[in-house]
């Protein structure tokens, strides 16, 4: 991957697009100082090879497997997040804040998220949480 394919990516990942639509209609690239300085505001190291690793660890560290921020692209069809359940956890609680002020929620169960990803409505703020149901004659502190 040539040192541009590798800021785009990183660019990516964080949802930095490294193009735009001026106000004439034409297509203009992002520099790649600019787009190094938006990955740097991330936090992230500006050396891409860095940058993707850090991310990787991130991902596996986060709970449910999302970052604190996790985006979906409008694009993305079906605008669906996959969870990583922790082992042990048999439903998902959500709450969904609309951009116009609705809220939603509901409850997902074990069986529900294996089968299919949690769809998420446009344009919303999803709050999710779990609860570990312990089986019957479990010791404490296990799932």
């Amino acid at each position: 991957m040539n040192e541009r394919a590798a800021i785009e990516h990183v660019a990516r990942l964080v949802g930095i697009k490294a193009r735009h639509t001026d106000g004439l209609g034409r297509t203009r690239q992002v520099s790649d100082a600019t787009l190094l300085a938006l990955i740097e505001a991330f936090g992230l190291p500006t050396d891409p090879a860095r940058a993707i690793r850090v991310l990787a660890e991130e991902e596996r560290e986060a709970p449910l497997g999302l970052s604190p921020v996790h985006l979906v692209q409008a694009e993305a069809a079906p605008q669906a997040i996959a969870l990583r359940l922790p082992v042990g956890c048999r439903d998902v609680l959500w709450s969904c804040l609309l951009e116009d002020g609705e809220q939603r929620s509901g409850r997902v169960t074990e069986v529900e998220v294996e089968r299919s990803l949690m769809p998420l409505p446009e344009g919303c703020r999803l709050v999710i949480t779990g609860s570990i149901s312990r089986l019957a004659g479990s010791p404490p502190g296990s799932a």
